[in-house]
């Protein structure tokens, strides 16, 4: 074991001369990744000033067509609030996705006839997350509807008692406004919300986060071609003749190569916690309310470092030269990002392809992720994090083995 130390310690030692650079390409990393996040922030702020609400369903019945007709030309809605019919909940589903629109309703046939029954049809309102849905803007709204239709149905009721008077017809009038009131205001069963998220059950935010923490720990792997890359094997020859194993060579090496990484991330979570957004710290909320909350949350992110670490390290060792490496690692990051949905929302992609990113070690760490900052960890999602990284570890050991063998014919 006092061999192992003195490598590992050589390794530490050596990626301490080089985290500098590192730690460099990390900032620059992190200041796109910042300018990004406020350019979609900014572009959502801007889409909220005239908000679009998909209608799947028929509403050529002419109640409807009156009600959505009268909204978009008289009511002050139409300023911020727009109707777009579609032909399909199916095709609605994917222009949310894509963030066309903040939610879309579907309408049951006869709908409109129902509103007369005991008990009425039910409308469905489907957004991607709760705090950026339409019920605030209906809250706002109820309150002027209330106002306005306690307004028009007192006239209306007295101008019915008028003409009643002029016919000489009896009308209790309290019981007259009772059943308008009743069969008006008795609508709370009239629809049902349901939550879509964008993927993992989170919202446009909060996806966008946590898919360009996972691309930044990607792009971190990089920088491990200053560190891990070979163009020869005499070093691991001569250890192996030394009785340093394989295997200890690996650990050794991949040890320094994970702290950096954690290191980075440590970071990264610390400036979240110092410099919050409100749409960060909305989303990350007691996660990073305090630079103590945030060491802890870097602390829970190791197993994901780790992760990473093991799949990048094991693709150095497939690798002979520093053009191979790079491009590697980066035709591997775009790759697995993409089938992964940290370029696109994975709700957007084929069926077939989620499924596949559940099972790829860059879709359980970004659930692993979500899960930390989320305070939901998983036993059974931190076990495949770790089974994952022992692969990696063992067949980037087989490798190595190999071309030690192989260096000596």
């Amino acid at each position: 074991m006092n061999k192992f130390f003195r490598y590992l310690a050589l390794g530490l030692k050596r990626a301490a001369r080089i985290y500098p650079l590192v730690l460099g390409f990390t900032l620059i990393l992190s200041l796109c990744a910042a300018l990004l996040l406020t350019s979609l922030f900014a572009a959502k702020a801007e889409n909220k000033r005239n908000l679009k609400v998909g209608v799947v369903g028929d509403i050529g019945d002419s109640y409807l067509n009156i009600g959505v007709d009268t909204l978009q030309s008289f009511d002050s809605s139409r300023f911020y609030l727009t109707f777009v019919n579609v032909d399909d909940e199916e095709s609605a589903q994917k222009r949310l996705t894509k963030g066309e629109f903040i939610g879309y309703v579907v309408i049951p046939e006869g709908f409109a006839d129902s509103l007369s029954d005991e008990i009425p049809a039910t409308l469905k309102y489907v957004s991607q997350n709760a705090p950026n849905s339409i019920a605030p803007l209906l809250t706002e709204e109820l309150v002027g509807i209330v106002s306005q239709f306690v307004l028009e149905s007192q006239n209306g009721i007295y101008g019915v008692e008028d003409i009643a008077w002029d016919h000489d017809v009896e009308i209790d009038m309290y019981d007259a406004n009772m059943t308008f009131i009743n069969s008006v205001l008795a609508r709370d069963t009239v629809y049902d919300v349901e939550v879509l998220g964008v993927g993992n059950g989170l919202g446009f935010t909060a996806y966008y986060i946590f898919a360009l923490i996972m691309v930044l720990i990607l792009l971190w792997g990089i920088t491990g071609c200053l560190y891990l890359v070979r163009t020869d094997m005499a070093l691991p020859r001569l250890l192996c003749s030394r009785s340093y194993g394989s295997f200890l060579q690996i650990i050794a090496e991949y040890i320094p190569f994970t702290v950096m990484t954690a290191l980075n991330l440590t970071i990264i979570v610390l400036a979240l916690s110092l410099f919050p957004s409100e749409e960060i710290y909305h989303t990350l909320s007691y996660a990073i309310e305090s630079p103590a909350a945030a060491l802890m949350t870097s602390l829970k992110l190791v197993p994901l470092a780790m992760l990473i670490c093991s799949m990048q390290f094991f693709l150095y060792e497939l690798c002979s030269n520093i053009i191979s490496a790079l491009l590697t690692q980066l035709l591997s990051m775009l790759a697995l990002s993409y089938i992964s949905g940290f370029f696109y929302p994975l709700s957007a992609l084929p069926m077939p392809v989620q499924k596949l990113s559940a099972l790829l070690p860059t879709g359980i760490g970004f659930d692993y992720a979500v899960r930390v900052f989320s305070y939901d960890l998983s036993f059974a999602n931190l076990a495949a994090l770790i089974l994952y990284t022992a692969l990696f570890l063992i067949l980037s050991t087989a490798v190595r083995e190999y071309k030690i063998r192989r260096s000596h014919l």
